[in-house]
């Protein structure tokens, strides 16, 4: 893959983005601030107490929000202590890894960081120190997760403390989450935008409450920092977000499976419908992709101008999908997500191709080599 240095492409980038160096605070709290940076490129202002101790609690703040008001501090500094003392006293899930407590409409999470484990106790460990870190840069009006509050630590024992979100079941396929599929690519679009990746797309970190999705789970995420240096690793090129969710959780809710090997693809028509309606919301998140690369990259870059032409145009052509396009899209998700390199689905992905390409404008015809370069990968691969 061609590098290209990141100031080619955004000259004023890094310095925009880079934190100001401070120093541990005895006597208030400092703000980080923040170069206005580019759209895409949007940070929470954090104020961070450095090394200092409340004198009270014991609490050391590592990182903070703007949320966390005194009186939130103080609620907080009352549930660590019941979690200290019984746990059990409060209202908790969780597995092999640590446990969120509820208190009210606040949720802390408590790593397990066994003594006699180091090795797996660090790992652990640098989970919850990333995702706070990567919770922290989520944009302040950003409604797609819980909002963090603060990292904090007490003793040896770590909490990450955030907004409590109810929201208790995942994706089934069914027809009333159709309704939803406009604000998940709204959600996916705002980490795209803001250079942050989840990477941990899973149908438990993706639930809903019967009204809006919510993304859970940052410790897997990364940053697409400004120092970045390929293609590869800038907003405009990665989708890895909406590819983790399909390949992970469109699967199990649409029931994409043949009913034999080798056949032809047979799904029940409101599995046919729900994929419809997922298309329909993902041609917008295509077309604000489109536009996010015309206002951010320079097109006169190849690989700027191939991406900003295939958001373009899946934008286009998804918004009222045809048949054929429904197909060609369907076998498409098995191909690219579910890794089925089956001889029948290249040969109904070409089939389709060369129907649609006798008719086919400039536009279509576009759109249909981006296709047929992502089945000769897919297969060459």
């Amino acid at each position: 893959m061609r590098i290209i240095p990141i100031n080619n492409l955004y000259p004023k980038m890094a310095s925009a983005c880079r934190k100001k160096e401070h120093a541990g605070n005895t006597e208030a709290p400092e703000v980080i601030k923040y170069a206005t940076p580019p759209s895409y490129w949007v940070n929470t202002n954090i104020v961070c107490f450095g090394n200092q101790k409340t004198t009270e609690d014991n609490i050391e703040i590592l990182r903070q929000t703007d949320l966390l008001a005194p009186e939130v501090f103080k609620r907080i500094s009352v549930a660590i202590n019941k979690i200290e003392k019984d746990g059990k006293t409060l209202q908790s899930a969780g597995g092999q890894f640590g446990k969120v407590y509820f208190s009210d409409d606040i949720a802390i999470k408590k790593p397990n960081i066994c003594p006699f484990e180091l090795i797996l106790g660090k790992i652990i460990l640098n989970a919850l120190d990333n995702e706070a870190e990567v919770m922290s840069k989520l944009p302040a009006e950003f409604n797609g997760a819980p909002k963090m509050l603060a990292y904090l630590k007490k003793g040896n024992e770590y909490y990450l403390c955030s907004q409590y979100v109810h929201a208790p079941h995942q994706l089934k396929g069914n027809s009333e989450e159709t309704k939803m599929f406009p604000s998940l690519f709204d959600h996916f679009f705002t980490l795209d935008e803001s250079g942050i990746l989840h990477n941990d797309l899973h149908s438990e970190n993706v639930m809903h409450d019967g009204k809006s999705i919510f993304l859970f789970d940052f410790g897997n995420g990364t940053l697409i920092r400004p120092e970045a240096q390929c293609t590869e690793q800038l907003p405009y090129c990665n989708k890895r977000n909406s590819n983790a969710f399909e390949c992970k959780c469109l699967e199990g809710m649409y029931s994409l499976h043949p009913e034999e090997i080798g056949g032809v693809l047979v799904e029940e028509e409101k599995n046919i419908e729900y994929f419809n309606d997922y298309l329909k919301a993902k041609s917008k998140y295509y077309t604000n992709r489109a536009e996010l690369i015309k206002k951010t990259a320079d097109l006169n870059i190849a690989e700027a101008q191939r991406a900003f032409d295939y958001e373009r145009l899946c934008g286009k052509f998804l918004e009222n999908p045809s048949e054929d396009i429904l197909k060609l899209e369907r076998y498409m998700l098995y191909l690219c997500y579910f890794i089925i390199k089956d001889g029948d689905i290249k040969e109904g992905i070409e089939q389709i191709i060369e129907r649609l390409s006798h008719t086919a404008d400039g536009d279509m015809k576009k759109y249909l080599e981006f296709k047929r370069e992502m089945v000769d990968y897919m297969f060459a691969v």
